[in-house]
């Protein structure tokens, strides 16, 4: 099922819209709705990462909320360089094991 979404933009983006669509042969809604859903999924995406660094969902969840690919997904956490939300307690035990186990 396909929703409907009006918007209203000033005279100078809609000027600006109905040119870059003329240079592309496109229709106006045609870009603005490609425009619109390309900003759409870069905040899934980022917000899919916000959460996940807050520890608010894991990472599976995290995964599925961004729309990605797995491998995507790491690759997003990469470059924005996101590492697991791990308890500092955690941190700490797993860190002092770490330094017993080395030789």
């Amino acid at each position: 099922m396909k929703n409907q979404l009006n918007l209203k933009l000033d005279q100078n983006d809609y000027n600006s819209l109905e040119s870059i669509a003329k240079d592309q042969n496109l229709k106006v809604t045609s870009l603005a709705t490609s425009i619109f859903i390309e900003a759409l999924k870069e905040l899934r995406i980022q917000k899919s990462l916000e959460m996940y660094q807050k520890g608010e969902i894991g990472l599976k969840e995290a995964w599925l909320l961004s729309g990605l690919t797995f491998i995507d997904f790491f690759e997003e956490m990469k470059i924005n360089d996101i590492e697991p939300p791990i308890e500092e307690e955690l941190d700490d035990y797993t860190e002092k094991i770490a330094e017993k186990l080395e030789f």
